[in-house]
C-alpha cells in the first residue's frame, strides 16, 4: 500500500469515527428532549421492597457454579439476561427464590417460557428509561409482554452519575448488565447484604459459552476500555452501608472495606 493510500485509508476511518460520533450525539439529545417531554420517570418497581436484609445478584461467570453453597444466603434476586443453559447447572438452587429477570436491549436475552414458569418470575427491569428510537429494545419489549410479564424502564436517577463512571458513549445506557444490575441493588433496594455471584470480569470465561457472543478476547478489551472493575470498585465503596459478597474467580480485586471476596 502506497503512502497516498495509507494516508486516504485514514481519512476515511476518521470521518467514519466523527459520523458514528456525530449520529450517537444527535441521537441522544433527541432521547434526553422526548424522555423530558413524554416519558413519565419510573417510579421504584414494585417486586421487591426496600431495606432488605439480603438480596442476590446471579451472573454468568464461571464462579456462578459455586452458587448452590450460597444459596441459602439470600431469597430475593436478580437473574442476569439469558439464563436457560445455566438453570441446567444451578437451576435447582434457585428453587422457592422470588426472582426478577433484569435484561439487555437483544433478543438473545430472554428465557425460554418455562424457565419464566419454573422460576415463577412476572417481571422484567429493562436496561434503559425509554425504547426511544430504539427498535431492538421495543422488539424485546413486545416480546415479553407477550408473554404475560411486567416490563420497567429504568428510573433516570440510575443515569446521573454515567457520564463520570462511562464517558460519554454510555450517557443513555450501561456498558454492561450486570454492573447495572449492582447499581439498580445498591441505589434502588439497598440490601444490608448483598451477595454477587458469577462476576469475574471475562478473567474467566462464561460458565456457559453461546455461539453468539463476542470473543473473550474483544469482551475483555471492552472491560478494559470502560475501566469496569475500578468502576464497580467505586461503586461499592460510595455504597459503604451495604455489606457486599462477592464470589468470583477474579484475581486481584481491590480491597475494600466493605467488601469480602469468596
Amino acid at each position: 500500500m502506497t503512502a497516498d493510500s495509507k494516508t486516504k485509508q485514514k481519512r476515511t476511518s476518521g470521518f467514519k469515527r466523527f459520523r458514528k460520533a456525530a449520529n450517537a450525539y444527535r441521537k441522544d439529545c433527541l432521547s434526553s428532549w422526548y424522555e423530558s417531554i413524554f416519558v413519565q420517570d419510573e417510579q421504584v418497581p414494585p417486586y421487591f421492597c426496600e431495606g432488605l436484609e439480603s438480596f442476590g445478584i446471579l451472573l454468568k461467570g464461571r464462579s456462578l457454579e459455586q452458587l448452590p453453597r450460597f444459596d441459602g444466603q439470600f431469597e430475593d434476586c436478580f437473574v442476569v439476561n439469558n439464563f436457560d443453559e445455566e438453570m441446567r447447572l444451578v437451576g435447582d438452587s434457585l428453587a422457592g427464590k422470588r426472582c426478577v429477570h433484569v435484561v439487555n436491549r437483544l433478543m438473545t436475552a430472554p428465557l425460554q417460557p418455562c424457565n419464566y414458569e419454573r422460576l415463577n418470575i412476572k417481571d422484567v427491569q429493562l436496561p434503559k428509561v425509554s425504547a426511544f428510537a430504539d427498535k431492538r429494545l421495543y422488539r424485546s419489549i413486545q416480546h415479553y409482554r407477550s408473554l404475560g410479564l411486567n416490563v420497567h424502564f429504568l428510573p433516570r436517577k440510575l443515569l446521573e452519575s454515567n457520564r463520570r463512571d462511562f464517558g460519554r458513549e454510555y450517557l443513555k445506557k450501561y456498558p454492561n448488565t450486570g454492573v447495572l444490575a449492582i447499581i439498580y441493588a445498591l441505589e434502588i433496594l439497598r440490601p444490608r447484604e448483598l451477595w454477587v455471584i458469577g462476576l469475574d470480569f471475562y478473567q474467566s470465561d462464561y460458565l456457559v459459552r453461546r455461539p453468539h457472543q463476542n470473543p473473550i478476547n474483544l469482551q475483555r478489551e471492552k472491560i478494559r476500555r470502560t475501566n469496569l472493575v475500578e468502576v464497580t470498585a467505586n461503586i461499592f465503596r460510595r455504597y459503604s452501608a451495604t455489606k457486599v459478597n462477592m464470589v468470583s474467580y477474579y484475581k486481584g480485586f481491590p480491597e475494600i472495606e466493605n467488601v469480602r471476596t469468596l
